[in-house]
């Protein structure tokens, strides 16, 4: 998971209250909060320390000409550990992946930073209003939700386990074929695990997760429908996007 490192904002300087001009670049400060710090009160040697309240945001630092976009290349090369040149090449990768449908772990991460991102760059520019900005962010956390194990997790042999759809397919298609080959058994593997699987019964586990995973789809599609009909703050605040989910599957094999 991608550690967001808050940092105190500049007493000085700053346009918009969040964007600073550094000659060739800009800084701007996004979720920008009141945060509670402990700082020395007094003799450092005495040990005595006072609250203190400051403004921190979490700082994007974009070279000019500063857009949006550079702006969200720049986070993103400095969340993922790219070095220069490689952002536009990851983020290919990255869109290629999501339109394959793909469940990995860092695409997972990466789309929710960049829609985290974009959204508070809009509130930070003043492009979005404060009833658009908190649907866009209850819609985030709905889809992080949907990625988490709350949802994505079935109990296998009383370990929690996940089969991403396109290897769910891949396992189904090959069980089925080695079925009409004659063969009584797969061989499945599960959270590290070998399994060795009687046809029959790994397609009864496959067709199971699917309609789990099919209900888990139709829920989240649902939330995000009512998220977006929502008419006031108040609303789009006090949403419950963990209701509804059907139970997760409890199998053994």
């Amino acid at each position: 998971m991608i550690a967001k490192k808050y940092m105190e904002l500049p007493t000085e300087g700053l346009t918009r209250g969040c964007m600073l001009d550094e000659g060739n670049a800009v800084t701007v400060y996004l979720d920008t909060h009141e945060e509670v710090r402990q700082v020395p009160d007094g003799n450092p040697e005495e040990g005595r320390v006072k609250d203190e309240t400051v403004r921190v945001g979490y700082a994007v630092r974009c070279l000019k000409p500063f857009s949006e976009d550079r702006a969200v290349d720049a986070a993103i090369q400095t969340a993922f550990g790219l070095r220069d040149g490689e952002v536009s090449r990851f983020n290919a990768d990255m869109a290629m992946m999501i339109a394959d449908g793909s469940d990995d772990a860092t695409v997972a991460e990466y789309k929710g930073f960049v829609k985290w991102l974009r959204l508070e760059l809009a509130k930070a520019l003043g492009t979005m209003d404060a009833l658009t900005a908190a649907k866009e962010q209850k819609i985030a956390e709905i889809d992080a939700y949907d990625q988490s194990e709350a949802v994505n997790g079935f109990t296998l042999n009383g370990a929690l386990v996940w089969l991403d759809k396109a290897t769910r397919v891949g396992l189904m298609n090959s069980t089925n074929i080695a079925k009409a080959s004659g063969s009584a058994n797969t061989t499945l593997w599960l959270g590290g695990e070998r399994m060795v699987v009687p046809c029959d019964k790994a397609i009864q586990l496959l067709s199971a997760l699917e309609m789990y995973a099919l209900g888990c789809f139709n829920v989240t599609a649902a939330h995000k429908k009512a998220v977006g009909e929502l008419t006031t703050l108040d609303e789009v605040l006090a949403y419950d996007y963990t209701k509804g989910y059907p139970e997760q599957l409890k199998m053994e094999v």
